[in-house]
């Protein structure tokens, strides 16, 4: 008796036995596979591959004596991952054979609050000699870790501003910076630097151009006073009110702030003094000859040279281009009036040089006349 269908199961009766055969299948014929059939067939579950993945990513999970097998490999392509990456769960007794290889593939990770990779092994769990765990380096075409080496051809990386950078920088090799800084320390961040050592509280102490040191046996010279001026025209300064300052801006002249006669004769009318000025810094020379020149009592430049004013003796009559300088300034040093002012230079031996303070005049008048005359000093 004999039975056949069209199913892939045959079964024939032969001498009351049954016996049957799964063909090996082809084209034609269903049946079991062999490897070599396998790509002339269609509607095949590809290969899963993982792309860009969220929450989860991938979860692999072993029982109680699962195995990757000798020589076998699993390989994981991993790109823009987030959340948990891949978690590989092993129960007791699991095995990574002799040779197998774990190759893990990691790209750009999102979630920096949990594991990349986690790998837990149950009781006994072997990694056997020879097997590899692997998360590969990354380069311009294989996702990975990053060397040293690789930062630099990467995009997004996380960086610092440029200004911190800068700073950084500028701080150079070998530099020290005290923080929360401690009298009493003596090593360490709190340490103050170069600060006087061996004193004792209320010592005075001073710098001897390399270190500060006790007072204590120091002999001293008198007290110097140094003036750093600041000079303006129209200034209150020493005496007076300033009018004329050269070019250094160190140096110039003083007016008294009111007239010292307002009749005086030049003197000596008919007798040449000789060696006077008429320039700017030539007044005192001129009053000195003057006066040596000249011994008529209550000239102008006798009055001058005896003045004591405001601290200082050392007044004099101005030349005539000193005057002139006066006249230019005379709102700033204020107290004139409209008539003549008499000046050191000389003219002649009858003459002198004089300045109408109304009109600004200056002409050469007989020594015999009355004039007004304001004192001034050099500074």
């Amino acid at each position: 008796m004999g039975v056949s269908a069209t199913s892939p199961l045959s079964l024939t009766l032969a001498n009351n036995q049954v016996s049957g055969s799964i063909s090996v299948a082809n084209a034609a014929t269903s049946g079991y596979l062999t490897a070599s059939d396998w790509n002339i067939f269609y509607n095949k579950q590809n290969a899963i591959t993982f792309g860009n993945v969220i929450s989860t990513d991938m979860a692999i999970t072993g029982g109680n004596g699962a195995v990757i097998g000798s020589g076998m490999t699993l390989l994981v392509n991993k790109g823009n991952l987030s959340s948990t990456d891949i978690a590989i769960t092993c129960g007791s007794g699991a095995v990574l054979g002799s040779g197998a290889a774990l190759t893990i593939n990691k790209g750009n990770l999102t979630e920096t609050g949990s594991s990349v990779l986690t790998i837990t092994g149950g009781n006994n769990a072997v990694l056997a000699s020879g097997a590899t765990i692997q998360v590969k380096q990354a380069n311009t075409t294989q996702s990975g870790y990053l060397s040293a080496s690789d930062w630099n051809s990467f995009n997004n990386k996380i960086s610092y501003p440029a200004a911190d950078a800068a700073k950084l920088a500028g701080i150079a090799a070998g530099a020290e910076v005290n923080v929360n800084a401690d009298w009493n320390a003596t090593s360490g961040d709190a340490q103050i630097l170069n600060k006087p050592t061996g004193q004792n509280p209320g010592d005075m102490l001073y710098w001897n151009g390399t270190a500060w040191v006790n007072s204590a046996g120091t002999a001293y010279g008198n007290e110097v006073s140094f003036l750093t001026l600041f000079a303006t025209i129209g200034m209150s300064f020493g005496g007076g009110i300033i009018f004329y300052i050269d070019g250094t801006g160190l140096h110039g002249l003083i007016s008294a702030t009111t007239d010292q006669s307002t009749s005086a004769q030049w003197g000596c009318y008919g007798t040449a003094i000789g060696g006077t000025s008429t320039a700017i810094g030539t007044g005192q020379a001129n009053t000195t000859a003057i006066v040596n020149g000249c011994s008529t009592a209550g000239i102008a430049a006798r009055i001058c040279n005896d003045l004591s004013l405001n601290g200082y003796d050392d007044w004099f009559l101005p030349s005539k281009d000193e005057l002139n300088q006066m006249y230019a300034q005379k709102t700033a040093i204020g107290g004139f009036t409209n008539n003549l002012y008499w000046s050191s230079s000389e003219d002649s031996s009858n003459d002198a040089w004089g300045q109408g303070f109304g009109s600004g005049s200056q002409v050469n008048v007989s020594k015999n006349n009355y004039g007004y005359m304001r004192a001034v000093r050099a500074f």
